[in-house]
């Protein structure tokens, strides 16, 4: 019989990529493998097989890989596991002690922690090392737990900005200062919105025209910092020009995100020098708003339509009521509005329908389950009460309450019309589906909600277009 059969078992979690760790590619169920598989080769193990959890935390215990480990060890399978480090089995200390002193023990088996340094034949059952391999992560979370009541404390105290805003800079003291010539930009801004009303694309077309230096251009070139993206924005942009009218900081005062972005702001008052007064900066707002107002009139699926060659947005015409794509300023090709949004929301009304549809049916099956699991156990209270009452259990008079109150169950069941029901709701699906192809009206949010991009692969002369349609991931 071959001696030394071994086997290794890997897992990996979302917690275990989210260590603090300057060797990250370790953690891989790749570098797990190949790690174990090099100290197999030096002792002479032959590895019988690979088990593998990709994506399950160590907290879960019926991990798939790791109950075919288990069963395959009634079998005698292997002699020998080996693992990165004892977390792999599991987070839970007392359940991964009572796998390495007793269960692994009492069918011999030997367990190798290659990062732990630990050998269950050597180790003289000092189960210690169990304890010691937890030590780390409950320390990692403890620190985690403290970093996250940090960031809340300062978010709720102070001024967070760890890179200047346009207009600013820092000081010796790495306090946040107003600069003088980008801080004159930003009142040009807030002023030529108020008083002359421009739109945020023309005032940057203004600033670009006479050189003006963006705010990551003027941070890297003029006040020497770092810049914050791989290549610095060279060109002012509508967007650009938009995210500073629209930023409260500017009067004096924080907006600090308690964790991400999506989560409860902060507003703390007076906690830096102000560039503008809140009189300007109300005044810019409702111009801005004013600008907003015509252009949910003019909404349309721009951003979305990608011509494939070439890799570019196709753009819009208002007036012609066209998706065109320009080249070398030049209209390669164009599309009518009408033709390509219809395609799009027929498609997008098909889809809808299909899967409507399969969940109404889905949800029927599970009903029908749920009905029969239910008549089951009915049958099953009945046939227990039916043998208690000829054992002598029960008198008579509680076998025929009980006995009446599950037959009442029974039939109740068994009259439900709910399979009827479902059918209607499909059937109105259907009608209402219909509905909306026969009274066609494209519906831009719901597009821009289901579809993630729309990919234009040819266009003729001939107005035919074939196109791809990429759906956003359904939740």
């Amino acid at each position: 019989m071959m001696k030394n059969k071994a086997v290794i078992y890997v897992r990996l979690s979302r917690e275990d990529e989210d260590k603090i760790d300057s060797k990250k590619e370790s953690r891989s169920i790749e570098n797990q493998i190949k790690t174990l598989k090099t100290f197999a080769q030096e002792q002479g193990f032959f590895i019988q097989e690979i088990y593998s959890d990709d994506g399950y935390s160590g907290a879960d215990f019926n991990r798939p890989a790791f109950k075919k480990l288990l069963k395959d060890l009634e079998v005698n399978k292997f002699d020998i596991i080996l693992i990165k480090d004892l977390s792999r089995l599991g987070r839970s200390l007392h359940r991964v002690g009572e796998l390495i002193e007793n269960i692994f023990p009492q069918k011999g088996i030997r367990v190798i922690s290659v990062n732990d340094k630990y050998d269950s034949r050597t180790y003289n059952d000092d189960i210690s090392i169990v304890f010691k391999s937890f030590l780390n992560d409950y320390y990692l979370k403890e620190f985690r737990k403290k970093c996250k009541k940090a960031r809340e404390y300062y978010a709720r105290t102070k001024h967070l900005n760890y890179y200047p805003k346009y207009g600013y800079c820092f000081d010796e003291k790495g306090s946040e200062i107003v600069e003088k010539y980008s801080s004159s930009i930003v009142q040009r801004i807030f002023s030529t919105i108020a008083n002359e009303g421009l739109s945020c694309g023309a005032i940057a077309k203004q600033l670009n025209d006479e050189g003006i230096l963006t705010r990551s251009a003027y941070a890297t070139q003029v006040l020497g910092l770092k810049s914050l993206h791989k290549q610095p924005a060279s060109k002012w942009n509508a967007e650009k020009v938009w995210s500073i009218a629209t930023d409260y900081e500017y009067c004096g005062h924080s907006i600090n995100w308690l964790r991400h972005k999506d989560d409860e702001r902060i507003l703390l008052r007076n906690t830096h020098f102000p560039i503008i007064t809140e009189e300007l900066f109300a005044v810019v707002q409702e111009r801005i708003k004013s600008h907003s107002k015509v252009t949910k009139k003019l909404d349309h699926l721009g951003k979305y339509i990608i011509d494939i060659p070439t890799g570019k947005n196709l753009l819009f015409s208002k007036k012609q009521q066209i998706y065109f794509l320009r080249q070398n300023n030049k209209k390669t090709y164009s599309i009518e509005r009408f033709l390509i949004e219809k395609v799009v929301f027929l498609e997008l009304l098909y889809l809808f329908c299909f899967y409507l549809e399969g969940y109404l049916l889905k949800a029927k099956e599970k009903n029908e389950i749920n009905k029969q699991t239910q008549r089951e156990k009915l049958d099953n209270e009945y046939s227990i009460i039916v043998e208690q009452y000829f054992q002598g259990k029960i008198d008579k008079a509680h076998f025929e309450r009980k006995s009446k109150t599950i037959l009442l169950k029974i039939n109740e069941l068994e009259r439900s019309t709910d399979d009827d029901i479902f059918e209607e709701r499909i059937l109105i699906c259907k009608k209402t589906i219909h509905k909306w192809q026969n009274d066609l009206c494209v519906n831009h949010r719901l597009i821009k909600t289901a579809i993630k991009k729309i990919h234009i692969e040819n266009c003729d002369a001939k107005d035919s277009i074939v196109l791809l349609i990429k759906y956003r991931k359904l939740t």
